[in-house]
């Protein structure tokens, strides 16, 4: 009986041991993962950043451009403008 209650604390003992050590191997491989997901996070949020600038830098340009077709667009309309004119006063007798 004492054998049977020797050999009972031995595999307890075993099995007591190795999840330990398995909780150990579970929490490295958790912080590992951790750490990756932080990088990934870090990277992600420069990323973001680098998009949010190039956003901002082609909203200006966009703007720009905008501007100046309007601008374009006004000189176009005021030469068709004088072009009616000088044709209509050329036309008259």
């Amino acid at each position: 009986m004492i054998y049977f209650l020797f050999f009972l604390m031995l595999v307890l003992m075993s099995v007591v041991v190795s999840l330990f050590f398995h909780y150990l191997k579970m929490k490295r491989q958790h912080s590992n993962h951790i750490r990756k997901m932080e990088l990934i996070q870090t990277s992600l949020q420069q990323q973001q950043l680098y998009l949010k600038d190039k956003l901002q830098l082609l909203s200006n340009y966009n703007s720009d451009y905008l501007k100046r077709i309007k601008v374009l667009g006004n000189e176009i309309v005021s030469l068709q403008k004088t072009t009616m004119e000088l044709l209509s006063k050329k036309n008259k007798p």
